[in-house]
C-alpha cells in the first residue's frame, strides 16, 4: 500500500510540474522577409476596351529581402501571350528603372481590334529584373482582360 501511494504521489508531483504555466517569451519579431527581390506588378485599370486608345498604368513595387523599397533597379517590360512576347497592344516604354520609393510605371495601350464577339481575349504585362544571368530571373505578371468596344446606338 505505501509502494502504491508512494508511486501515485510521484506521478502527481511529475504530471504537476511538466504542466506548470510559467512566463512565456515570444519570439523576436521578423518580416516582412523575401529570399532576395520581391517584384509586385499591379494594373490599372484590369479591364480595357479595344479601342486603339485606352490606356492601363501598370506599377512594378521592388523591395529587398528586408522590404526596403528598391531604387535603381533595371526593370524590363514585355506583352505576353502565353508566356511569349506578343504585339498586341503597345507599351510606352520597355526599359524601366525604379525610383526612390522603388516603384516604376509604363502605360499599356490596348490595341484596336474590330468586331463585336467577345472572346476572352487576355494580355499579360510581364516585368523582369535586369541582372547578371537570366537563368535565374522570374518574370512577374499582372493579367489585363481585352473587351470589344459597345457600339452607341
Amino acid at each position: 500500500m505505501r509502494t502504491r501511494t508512494a508511486i501515485a504521489a510521484a506521478l502527481c508531483a511529475a504530471l504537476g510540474t511538466s504542466c506548470s504555466l510559467q512566463e512565456q517569451h515570444a519570439p523576436a519579431l521578423v518580416g516582412p522577409s523575401e529570399l532576395s527581390i520581391s517584384i509586385s506588378v499591379a494594373a490599372a485599370p484590369d479591364v480595357l476596351p479595344t479601342d486603339g486608345a485606352s490606356r492601363a498604368v501598370v506599377t512594378a513595387a521592388a523591395r529587398d529581402a528586408y522590404g526596403i523599397p528598391l531604387s535603381n533597379l533595371s526593370l524590363r517590360a514585355a506583352i505576353l501571350e502565353d508566356g511569349a512576347a506578343v504585339d498586341l497592344g503597345a507599351l510606352s516604354a520597355h526599359s524601366l528603372v525604379t525610383d526612390s520609393s522603388g516603384r516604376a510605371t509604363v502605360m499599356y495601350t490596348a490595341p484596336a481590334i474590330h468586331g463585336q464577339q467577345d472572346t476572352g481575349t487576355t494580355v499579360d504585362i510581364g516585368i523582369t529584373p535586369v541582372g547578371t544571368n537570366y537563368a535565374n530571373a522570374v518574370v512577374r505578371v499582372t493579367t489585363i482582360r481585352l473587351v470589344p468596344v459597345v457600339p452607341v446606338r
